[in-house]
């Protein structure tokens, strides 16, 4: 990493030991990359992360199947529609305050959106698969990503604070975001 003024960092990225190329950042984007990194899981080594995130991933869809049976929440048929109807689900449950009341937190439930939208946008492409890699910046962390058939990757959390989201007024974010990641 070498500091290029006041306001940009530059970091050196490798493979196989060889320089391939520099990123540059700003200051702060960079601090913000580092705190996300640093909050991540911690593992010994990429097959326990593998272990723990495959495990953690089949549990939620287990966890979602259950309570939409249990609960009637929706058609878990891993449909473009049924995206639309998670979503709806999930702002129900957050505009009532009753994610404790079906026995699952906020947060583990915006888990398991990002798998369920995961697992559709896979059968939609079966070229997409989950993988789990460590973090760039902080060594011995890891986070389980969805890749495309170009390497792009999405975090199984890029759905968190979904209620935040600004221009999530019509509550079809993820449906908008399925659409351009996946089906164009």
């Amino acid at each position: 990493m070498t500091l290029k003024g006041k306001n940009e960092i530059i970091i050196e990225s490798t493979a196989n030991g060889k320089k391939t190329k520099n990123i540059v950042f700003s200051k702060k984007s960079y601090e913000l990359f580092l705190k996300h990194g640093e909050s991540l899981k911690s593992f010994s080594s990429k097959e326990k992360a593998e272990e723990f995130f495959f495990s953690l991933k089949d549990y939620l869809i287990k966890e979602l199947e259950s309570l939409c049976l249990k609960y009637n929440l929706f058609n878990m048929d891993y449909t473009i529609e049924s995206i639309k109807n998670i979503e709806k689900v999930y702002f129900d449950l957050y505009e009532k305050s009753e994610f404790k009341k079906i026995g699952i937190s906020r947060e583990e439930f915006e888990d398991a959106l990002g798998i369920y939208w995961g697992e559709c946008a896979i059968r939609y492409d079966s070229l997409r698969h989950w993988v789990v890699e460590e973090n760039w910046l902080v060594h011995g962390k890891y986070e389980l990503y969805l890749e495309d058939r170009f390497g792009n990757k999405i975090s199984y959390k890029y759905f968190d604070n979904l209620f935040k989201y600004p221009d999530n007024k019509t509550h079809k974010r993820m449906f908008r975001e399925f659409k351009k990641m996946v089906m164009d």
